[in-house]
């Protein structure tokens, strides 16, 4: 998978800490590599119970 990154991300991206640059571009290079990876699942996120509907 190609993947292109917009001006305005990189900016961004420029502009934050080098850890989360590094965190960034590793979590896309196992998007692109494996859609699937268990690393990249999300969890459910209710905004009144907090993550997996737990009371916050």
């Amino acid at each position: 998978m190609k993947v292109d990154y917009a001006p305005r991300a990189l900016t961004a991206l420029d502009e934050s800490p080098a850890a989360a640059r590094r965190a960034f571009f590793k979590q896309v290079k196992l998007l692109s590599d494996n859609l699937r990876h268990p690393s990249l699942r999300a969890k459910k996120y209710n905004e009144t119970h907090g993550v997996c509907g737990r009371a916050a």
